[in-house]
């Protein structure tokens, strides 16, 4: 199946239409389909089999690297900067990868001749690192077609206009970021790229931002910031985690337009959200499926998906250079086990409770960290929480709670948090141990 690049369609169209606004420049669909012109040209002088890795940073030039590899048929493998060097190394070995660095492979390249626009949807788009139940990064690999069906069922909920302008502050070596991109450039709208010298609430007055997507702790910090009423947001989507329903009743207090979502780097991102303008008691869930999504929950409550949104598989150690060693685990009637567990409430929402994998049964009884993290995260006070379970002979596992905090964890404030959870929580879910989030590694190198 093959489509003409938006990007290059606009750019004739609508060629002084923002597409990437930064704090110091604004490059239109015109400027960026140069940019992608002049790295094809140059990407099409290298073997066809090699993917294209490198550290990724959110730059204009990386955006114009990404879609540069969709339009020459390159696989784009973009990293978390923060690994290792070594670590960097294996990959590239693991996947047979060329890794260069999109500022220089731009100033490198040379404009010439315009390059095909069109798109291959069945072509794999990336690579992208995600951890499976043991926790070990795994490469995943999409489609053209996986990351635009999954972006077209969003714009179905959120639509989006050409004068809006999304926030890219998830990083592009994540599904979301990736379908921050996808979605604005299939609206003609604007991609907002960060400024590490500004808050969240003051960039997004700043660049009249409309959308912004999130984890429950960027929103809080959000929310804890002086000015809280943003008169250009149109959407604030939050995912990645469960949001306590006291943070989402400051949310609606504070007049903003939270949606919250549930999605996996294996369904390239969204799979439910919430609707426009919705209740508390619906943000309280992940909302509705969306669609071109299929969605089920197992006998052992695990989250099963599948639809076209649904990734091609996890790629195996050691390619050949010209072939792909994949698997892809379904069951007999092709549902992917997410390892998520939740129920389907009375209107039709997921409600997530939690992970298998993170499960902790504490004297027969199950205990959901992420629902005593949640807990935890609705405490002013509480910046951050991460829950394990630690070996106990009496009861067979007990949670620990790991916090940061605003001030220094002192005797005080561990009293107000065990208050705190006394009225919302069962006494066989209270972490035995309340510790500051840096002994979190000592303790578990002991």
């Amino acid at each position: 199946m093959i489509k003409h690049c938006p990007i290059a369609q606009f750019a004739k169209s609508d060629p002084n239409a923002p597409a990437i606004i930064t704090s110091s420049i604004i490059i239109t669909y015109k400027d960026l389909n140069q940019q992608i012109t002049q790295i094809s040209n140059y990407l099409n002088t290298l073997p066809k089999y090699q993917p294209i890795q490198w550290k990724s940073g959110s730059s204009t030039e990386e955006i114009a690297l990404l879609w540069a590899c969709f339009r020459s048929n390159r696989i784009a493998f973009p990293i978390n900067p923060k690994f290792p060097p070594s670590y960097i190394d294996s990959l590239k070995h693991q996947t047979n990868s060329l890794i260069v660095t999109p500022q220089d492979i731009l100033t490198g390249s040379t404009t010439s001749t315009e390059t095909s626009a069109q798109l291959n949807l069945g072509q794999t788009a990336t690579y992208l690192l995600t951890s499976g139940t043991s926790g070990h990064p795994k490469v995943a690999f999409h489609t053209l077609k996986n990351y635009i069906i999954n972006a077209s069922g969003t714009l179905y909920n959120i639509p989006l206009i050409p004068s809006d302008r999304w926030l890219l502050n998830l990083p592009l070596y994540h599904v979301g970021g990736l379908g921050i991109l996808m979605r604005c450039f299939l609206s003609r709208a604007a991609v907002v790229l960060p400024n590490p010298t500004m808050s969240i609430s003051t960039l997004i007055d700043h660049a009249k931002i409309s959308h912004i997507s999130a984890i429950p702790t960027q929103l809080k910090i959000l929310l804890d910031e002086e000015r809280n009423h943003h008169p250009t947001l149109h959407a604030v989507l939050i995912g990645g985690a469960k949001c306590p329903q006291d943070l989402i009743q400051k949310a609606i207090d504070f007049q903003l337009p939270i949606h919250t979502t549930y999605g996996l780097t294996e369904m390239t991102s969204q799979v439910t959200t919430s609707e426009p303008q919705a209740s508390i008691e619906e943000l309280t869930t992940s909302g509705s499926l969306l669609c071109d999504r299929e969605l089920k929950i197992s006998s052992t409550n695990e989250i099963w998906v599948k639809g076209p949104c649904l990734f091609q598989g996890y790629l195996t150690s050691h390619p050949h250079p010209y072939e792909k060693t994949t698997y892809l685990a379904l069951t007999e009637d092709g549902w992917f086990q997410t390892n998520d567990t939740g129920h389907i409430d009375s209107k039709g929402r997921l409600v997530i409770t939690g992970r298998l994998d993170r499960l902790i049964i504490s004297g027969g009884e199950n205990i959901h960290p992420e629902e005593i993290e949640s807990t935890l995260l609705a405490m002013d006070e509480i910046q951050s929480a991460i829950v394990k379970a630690t070996f106990d002979p009496k009861w067979g596992q007990r949670p620990i709670a790991y916090i940061s905090t605003k001030t220094p964890l002192s005797e005080a404030l561990k009293k107000k948090i065990i208050s705190h959870l006394n009225e919302r929580l069962p006494k066989y879910k209270h972490p035995d141990q309340i510790l500051p989030s840096e002994m979190i590694n000592k303790t578990w190198k002991q």
